[in-house]
């Protein structure tokens, strides 16, 4: 129980030692297919916004859509597989060579989003703000493992007065998982909000989503890297249901409550106080993401604060854990006991120190409840849900944890984003 457990992820400029923990999977991230000097020249034209003071969001509460959210849960997959996975996601779109990096199935942690295409189509679709796009699985779907599934839900896009089948075609990588197929006009409907002649994928492969996906996959990200955006009319799924801000709060499973994602408002029944607003970062880049120059991290009492080494983070529903640089990455798990093969003790989750993550000057405090991932009945070990290796792509993730601490509103109009400390019932009582 004593031993820590090391991972090491090379580059071809860099070879530098990561401790990594192993936590529950990291979810499919969208890697375009574009250039080095295409990618590069996106990267450069950042978008200067000035931050916001803490105040309330006025919106109406008839024109917000409050809609539920269900998580997914999986099994704990091993450190190095889902840290690289995710390392490697980023560098490909950035152009950064990483040389071999190991590459396996495992089984993520999503939150599901309830979307009805066409007239009476009801599927579950994995609700994703790290990507852009919108497809849900088709009747013909092939893939070499279990992606499609004979008993998986499908869409039938057969019926020519509700669906037009395009002569395009999508084609989307994601750390978890790969789909391609064809894109399609129609109608999909989200809570009351309709996206009329609407193109979405119609996926016919899919490939390492094992089991995953329910029936595709909803991105909630800026749509300037959508690979159906940019081929059709330049709208991702936000743009095309008329959603012009979304509030996002996520449960914790043993809480028995149920998520929210709440469309053009926000849910105050679930954040304490007002909404503290930071600036994207760099829209061009798709992401919803912060700056984390002159950040820190802390944990307790044990690890005073510590620079944060990456210039920003993206803030992102659908990875279940927190990607730092290697420097404070391995300072903060060095003062937990992790086990060869990536487990630590789950009283972690109710005994360890608080993690800090000091973002523009304000203190966001994740409870180890949090930071602590819980595996399933079937493998109930728990994992660190902290690693490191965001250096060797500059850039690092606020995932699951950091958002079932906060609620997280995302403006679209104005370009920034706004925090609150979540409510959870067990933090009612």
């Amino acid at each position: 129980m004593g031993q820590r457990m090391e991972a090491l992820l090379y580059s071809q400029t860099t070879e530098e030692k990561v401790l990594l923990p192993q936590w529950v999977g990291i979810k499919p991230k969208h890697t375009m297919k574009l250039s080095i000097l295409s990618v590069a020249t996106l990267l450069c034209a950042s978008t200067s916004v000035s931050a916001a003071p803490t105040t309330t969001v006025s919106t109406s509460t008839t024109d917000a859509v409050h809609v539920p959210l269900t998580r997914t849960v999986g099994r704990v997959a091993p450190a190095q597989r889902v840290a690289a996975r995710h390392v490697e996601r980023i560098a490909k779109a950035k152009g950064v060579p990483l040389g071999d990096v190991p590459y396996g199935g495992s089984r993520d942690q999503f939150w599901n989003i309830p979307v009805t295409v066409g007239k009476n189509q009801n599927f579950q679709l994995c609700l994703d703000s790290g990507s852009w796009d919108i497809w849900i699985r088709g009747a013909n779907c092939v893939s070499p493992d279990t992606s499609c599934g004979p008993t998986r839900p499908h869409v039938n896009v057969s019926d020519p007065h509700q669906f037009k089948n395009t002569t395009l075609s999508y084609k989307v990588g994601y750390a978890s998982g790969y789909s391609n197929g064809s894109i399609v006009q129609g109608d999909y409907t989200i809570g009351s909000m309709t996206a009329k002649n609407a193109y979405f994928g119609v996926s016919r492969f899919e490939a390492d989503f094992d089991e995953i996906i329910d029936s595709g996959m909803i991105g909630l990200g800026f749509p300037s890297r959508s690979n159906i955006a940019t081929q059709t009319n330049g709208k991702g799924p936000a743009a095309a249901l008329g959603v012009t801000s979304f509030g996002m709060y996520l449960q914790n499973s043993e809480d028995g409550d149920s998520g929210v994602l709440t469309f053009n408002g926000v849910d105050e029944t679930k954040f304490h106080g007002d909404l503290s607003y930071h600036p994207v970062h760099n829209v061009t880049q798709g992401y919803w993401s912060l700056s984390t120059l002159s950040s820190t991290v802390s944990l307790g009492k044990v690890l005073p604060a510590t620079p944060i080494t990456v210039d920003y983070s993206i803030v992102d529903s659908g990875t279940a854990g927190i990607l730092l640089g290697t420097t404070e990455a391995n300072a903060i798990i060095s003062h937990f006991n992790v086990t060869s093969d990536g487990y630590i003790d789950c009283d972690v989750a109710r005994t360890g120190p608080d993690l800090t993550i000091r973002l523009q000057g304000r203190p966001f405090v994740i409870p180890a409840s949090m930071y602590v991932v819980r595996g399933t009945v079937e493998s109930p070990q728990c994992s660190l849900g902290i690693y490191g290796g965001a250096d060797n792509v500059y850039g690092g993730v606020l995932g699951g944890p950091f958002l079932r601490a906060y609620y997280a509103y995302h403006d679209y109009k104005n370009l920034r984003m706004g925090f609150a400390k979540a409510i959870h019932p067990k933090a009612r009582a």
